[in-house]
């Protein structure tokens, strides 16, 4: 099952808060020392932040389901178990075994690029391939038709490979017709996958521009979902400056009155000054380029209880509904404590389950009751509503604050 699709489950502090007075003991706890109980066993640390497929999530299911028999829940599955078992996809990720790239030159020449070193496939590229495909320098990647700026004019790039600047011309100039010192939409990742896929490219080769890398240093690849996760079908590698800058001081480009422009910044500098494509192919240079995007899939369940109806309304159904997991040790994008994650994930959950001990008080429903199932719901915390929880993504890696290439947009909101 996908993980943004909806599922249903439900909170046992819910549950055993509205179940009649009857099914008590006399010497059962107060529904305040009861809460507090489950609060603390279900958030603490031996339980491991309850991720789907963990061991610590599994222990709270065997909780929950002693918990319904206790107070007299029947299961509410055809097997007796309490237990709706499901598959979730919980993270893609680009399978480093089966992704390559590599470049290869006149003279036999072979540069095999080595993943998080040199080169990153992008998850937002999606799984793809092209084998010995043509090496096409095609300046920023953008088609803008009111500015009379286009790097993909007069260029064949079908099914071939296309390698491109980030950003856009005249960055930082306030005078750059674009936006000036703003980012114009052809700054954008997806515009440039976009542009590419729709002139044929088979694959796409991104290199930082001189103002996000001014020095070896700043230049940083970018993570595997940096620019997103939405495939796109094509492969999609970012590379560093240095692996380009090597093939282009070996084949230079070829500016119109014949100069040869033997690296990144030579192109970068007469793009700026010219506002005119410098878009070839790199002589004698191909790529076989291939990302595979791999899913991680685990089995959890929900877990139902029943307390069958009675009286007229019997054959009536109410469900109360809640969730038992969370994000496990949490990771980049998570509210996990601590840089990167790591860390288990229990304070939310506690303050969630406060709230609902505090807004609700049990139920005397007397003998005219309808039936009262309740499951506890595996996987909410990780996205099955769509939501997406990564604010690392909200702004481009490295440039918080300032020019991105990255569109900006609410927290939650899905890329464009």
């Amino acid at each position: 099952m996908n993980i943004r699709g909806l599922l249903l489950f439900s909170l046992a502090v819910l549950i055993l808060s509205n179940l009649p007075q009857s099914i008590y003991a006399q010497s059962a706890p107060s529904p305040r020392e009861r809460v507090d109980y489950d609060l603390k066993f279900l958030a603490s640390d031996e339980l491991e932040g309850r991720e789907p497929g963990s061991k610590g999530i599994e222990m709270a299911a065997d909780y929950i389901i002693d918990q319904f028999k206790q107070y007299g829940l029947k299961s509410g599955t055809e097997d007796g178990s309490y237990r709706q078992v499901f598959t979730i996809r919980m993270e893609s990720f680009p399978n480093k075994e089966e992704s390559h790239l590599t470049l290869s030159g006149p003279d036999d020449q072979t540069v095999q690029l080595v993943i998080g070193e040199n080169a990153q496939p992008q998850m937002t590229g999606g799984s793809g391939s092209a084998e010995s495909a043509e090496l096409v320098f095609v300046g920023y990647g953008i088609t803008a038709d009111e500015l009379n700026y286009l790097d993909y004019r007069d260029i064949d790039v079908n099914g071939k490979v296309v390698v491109m600047l980030r950003m856009e011309p005249q960055r930082n100039d306030p005078e750059s017709v674009f936006d000036g010192s703003d980012n114009s939409k052809y700054a954008y990742i997806a515009q440039k996958i976009t542009t590419a896929k729709e002139n044929g490219a088979a694959g796409m080769i991104l290199v930082n521009d001189r103002h996000s890398a001014p020095n070896k240093d700043q230049d940083q690849l970018a993570l595997p979902d940096e620019f997103g996760r939405d495939g796109k079908n094509m492969a999609f590698y970012h590379v560093k400056r240095a692996v380009i800058d090597d093939v282009l001081s070996k084949s230079p480009l070829l500016a119109p009155n014949g100069e040869k422009l033997t690296s990144l910044k030579d192109i970068e500098t007469r793009i700026a000054e010219t506002l005119e494509p410098l878009s070839q192919p790199i002589a004698g240079w191909k790529a076989s380029i291939n990302t595979t995007i791999s899913d991680r899939v685990v089995e959890t369940s929900n877990i139902v209880g029943v307390i069958e109806g009675e009286g007229p309304k019997a054959d009536e159904t109410i469900v109360i509904g809640g969730h038992y997991d969370h994000l496990g040790y949490g990771g980049r994008g998570s509210a996990a404590p601590g840089p990167g994650g790591g860390q288990r994930h229990r304070r939310r959950a506690g303050k969630r389950g406060q709230r609902a001990a505090r807004g609700h008080g049990r139920v005397d429903r007397g003998r005219d009751h309808a039936a009262l199932p309740g499951a506890r719901r595996a996987a909410r915390d990780h996205g099955l509503r769509g939501r997406r929880r990564d604010p690392h993504r909200l702004a481009d890696h490295g440039e918080r604050g300032r020019r991105s290439d990255q569109p900006r947009r609410a927290a939650g909101q899905a890329d464009r």
